[in-house]
């Protein structure tokens, strides 16, 4: 009973790693969701009627959507690295969903921490650091220092946020800190 169409191209963010996929449309019909298998992005649509293979069509992205992902995405980069940093707390899951963020983290999390991380936090939206992507090889990445380890092949991008956090990372984020302000 569900529809899913495959493109050739597209640039679509894939739900992985917590973040949800991109909204948008594919010829004017809905993404309700997309998800790749055996690397092969599947963009599931209600209906697919006047849909057939091989047929040019205009892709649309939710820019709103994907800045509020990205937003939400890049702050848990910047609290993940704090509590990383300062506290020795790892990040060991994360999820963005329709109403709520979670953060779940190796050990519990004082009030105290989290009232020095959030004044952090705040700092580094305020400093409005640049934040930057290269893809990298990941048989080159053991040099590079990575807050977390990656066991990836392939190409891999990379996210820094100035000097506070340097990591592998497949999602979407904004340019600097700066762009968070949306938040407070």
């Amino acid at each position: 009973g569900r529809h899913y169409i495959v493109l050739e191209r597209a640039d679509f963010y894939v739900e992985s790693g917590g973040q949800p996929s991109d909204h948008g449309t594919v010829a004017g019909h809905e993404i309700l969701s997309i998800h790749e298998i055996s690397g092969v992005a599947w963009h599931e649509v209600a209906k697919i009627e006047d849909l057939f293979i091989g047929m040019r069509v205009k892709v649309e992205i939710d820019e709103a959507y994907r800045l509020e992902l990205s937003r939400e995405h890049t702050g848990q980069h910047l609290l993940s690295a704090i509590l990383d940093r300062e506290y020795n707390l790892k990040t060991v899951g994360f999820h963005i969903g329709e109403d709520t963020a979670t953060i779940d983290t190796d050990a519990v999390v004082s009030d105290e921490i989290l009232e020095e991380v959030r004044k952090r936090v705040l700092q580094a939206i305020a400093s409005d650091v640049e934040v930057t992507a290269f893809v990298e090889s990941s048989q080159t990445m053991d040099r590079l220092g990575l807050r977390k380890e990656v066991e990836i092949e392939g190409d891999v991008q990379i996210i820094r946020i100035g000097d506070l956090d340097f990591q592998a990372c497949c999602g979407t984020h904004v340019d600097s800190t700066a762009d968070l302000l949306f938040f407070l």
